[in-house]
């Protein structure tokens, strides 16, 4: 096997994550409005925009392992993989979160109290700072994007303590660790947790591995057809958002449009802070859209301030926080 590693920069990863981001935004704006679009067609197609989450977690079970390759990733630098992580995503959510707090408040400003929509309480804001929500009994997260956010954080983890096994040179070793936990996963339906989604995590990983020469072609074609039976028996969408996810990084992995590149930069801070600023726009000026028109230009309006409120967020927290921890 040849010990030169290919490039692993993928410019179509980047057009990818603005993709699932904006289809996250859209989704919400339309399908999570209350009475705002009726089912039907155009429904369905703007519900399709759920399918950015499994597409973000493609794209992590790529970018990481392939990170974790390229610095050569061993115990001994467990903790340092862990505090650029935590640096990289930390403080843009930390920012989310409180805006997540602030949220219901503005609401009551608007709208008046509303006992269906309590203000957080301190324990589970407290458990925010864990990504520890779903380990609780009642505990709820503040904003329900949340939830990919603590799966993303669980398999930073299991990655930190897996991966020299993952990435072993000794070939029974890594096939075991890999199958194992693609049958784990099969026990644990939850979505809330990451087992559930590993087999489309592992997709990417073992990617990577293909794609950084570790792992020999048969026995990525068969961990591949594992995932894939796996995503097949439990949900055919995102087995399709895999299929179509991957299939453009392989075939297409030199991709980029300059819009789509820029959206992919703000991807993470779109996707933290659409449900404050452009969800309120949205809530005040649907209740005003009586009409086809009128309701395009409510959503036009949501995309255009999340965007704008993305782009402070990215340049005051986001893109410094990267610099910071690539000196890490």
């Amino acid at each position: 096997m040849p010990t030169t590693p290919r490039p692993t920069h993928l410019p179509i990863i980047v057009c990818l994550r603005g993709i699932a981001a904006l289809g996250v935004v859209l989704f919400h704006f339309v399908c999570r409005t209350t009475g705002f679009l009726e089912k039907g067609t155009i429904w369905s197609l703007f519900y399709a925009g759920h399918l950015g989450v499994p597409l973000f977690f493609l794209i992590s079970g790529i970018v990481i392992p392939l990170h974790m390759l390229q610095t050569d990733y061993s115990y001994p630098r467990w903790w340092r993989f862990v505090a650029r992580r935590l640096v990289r995503v930390e403080p843009a959510y930390l920012i989310a979160l409180a805006a997540g707090i602030a949220y219901p408040f503005m609401r009551q400003v608007i709208y008046g109290p509303n006992p269906n929509a309590p203000m957080p309480g301190y324990r589970d804001i407290f458990l925010h700072l864990g990504y520890l929500v779903p380990f609780v009994d009642g505990a709820k997260w503040i904003m329900p994007i949340f939830w990919t956010l603590a799966i993303e954080f669980q398999y930073y983890l299991l990655l930190a303590i897996l991966f020299p096994l993952l990435a072993s040179k000794v070939r029974w070793i890594q096939n075991l660790t890999i199958l194992c936990c693609l049958v784990v996963s099969t026990g644990f339906p939850n979505e809330v947790y990451l087992l559930t989604w590993l087999p489309l995590f592992f997709t990417g990983v073992t990617y990577a591995l293909f794609k950084f020469q570790r792992i020999k072609d048969l026995d990525y074609a068969i961990c591949t057809i594992v995932s894939l039976t796996l995503l097949a028996a439990s949900e055919w969408k995102n087995l399709a958002v895999v299929i179509a996810g991957l299939s453009s990084i392989h075939f297409f992995p030199n991709f980029t449009k300059t819009p789509l590149e820029w959206l992919g930069n703000l991807s993470y801070s779109l996707y933290l802070i659409h449900p404050v600023f452009g969800a309120l726009v949205v809530n005040i000026l649907s209740h005003h859209a009586h009409n086809g028109l009128m309701k395009c230009a409510v959503v036009l309006a949501g995309v255009a301030v999340s965007l704008a409120s993305a782009w402070v967020l990215y340049v005051l927290v986001e893109r410094p926080s990267h610099l910071t921890a690539k000196k890490i």
